[in-house]
């Protein structure tokens, strides 16, 4: 597991790195980012309800990888900071992930909130917004 994780850290920061270089986008591929940051701001801050937060995130997840992966094909060869931002976006969602594996186990938050603290190296601004929702949601 901690092979996986320092591996994990080292895709976050390369894939950080790219996603602050500005580029110009299309206007398709700017609709498309936004509304993948919209639905990605729904995910992170999401209802403290657990119930609701176990029944609804896996569709979550999968809506976001099927945008990112729409917004890949079209971006082609071309990578732009966008695309970049999208793939570390779904990257630091992995704490939620782990919770919504885990049922919110004690476990599972324990190792939500490990990895959460790993990916602050990446992006200090989600990994607050991700840690109130790993404390809302684990409590």
């Amino acid at each position: 597991m901690r092979k996986q994780l320092g591996l994990i850290t080292t895709l976050l920061i390369s894939v950080s790195v790219f996603a602050s270089t500005p580029t110009s986008l299309s206007p398709e591929l700017k609709k498309d980012y936004d509304e993948f940051q919209r639905s990605y701001e729904d995910a992170v801050t999401m209802s403290g309800d657990k119930a609701k937060f176990l029944k609804e995130f896996k569709n979550i997840e999968t809506g976001l990888q099927k945008k990112y992966k729409a917004f890949d094909k079209k971006e082609g060869q071309k990578l732009t900071a966008e695309g970049n931002q999208m793939a570390l976006d779904i990257e630091m969602l992995e704490p939620l992930k782990i919770i919504a594996e885990g049922n919110a186990s004690k476990e599972s938050c324990s190792n939500a909130e490990f990895i959460n603290e790993l990916n602050n190296q990446s992006d200090a601004k989600a990994y607050e917004k991700l840690k109130e929702q790993i404390t809302k949601l684990c409590r």
